[in-house]
């Protein structure tokens, strides 16, 4: 009975420390702090290495890659999850993302204003972004 029990407290104890990670995910500082004036994305869910920055536009991501703290590489099209404007006063005011390059695409992937940090785009924007622009409005 007692390997029964044991078994039980460890999964207990492992489904505590599951909630913990959901409920306090990783900031963007502990996987990469976004320099201040710029634009950054994020691989994966919640600011999750690897990431890319960019302090101005850019017109096509296929020549971007975002790197890690390990050193692993991803290539920045089609990859943002979460992102950050980390844009400062006296600059420009937001970020229009796009889904294809060179600004192209029907619609926006999504608008970031100044300050925002958001841990995930959401199933529709989900890895779908390929190019961006700073912009005032």
């Amino acid at each position: 009975m007692k390997p029964v029990r044991r078994f039980s407290a460890a999964l207990l104890s492992l489904f505590a420390f599951s909630l913990m990670v959901v409920a306090n995910p990783p900031s963007a500082q502990a996987q990469g702090s976004c320099p201040s004036g710029s634009y950054c994305i994020w691989v994966d869910v919640n600011f999750v290495w690897p990431y890319c920055w960019w302090p101005g536009d850019d017109g096509t991501y296929w020549n971007d890659w975002c790197s890690s703290n390990g050193g692993n590489e991803h290539l920045a099209a089609d990859a943002a999850t979460s992102y950050h404007n980390n844009g400062v006063p006296a600059e420009f005011d937001a970020i229009r993302s796009f889904r294809e390059e060179w600004y192209g695409g029907s619609t926006l992937t999504w608008y970031a204003a100044r300050g925002a940090r958001v841990g995930w785009v959401g199933a529709s924007a989900n890895d779908d972004a390929e190019s961006h622009y700073w912009y005032n409005g």
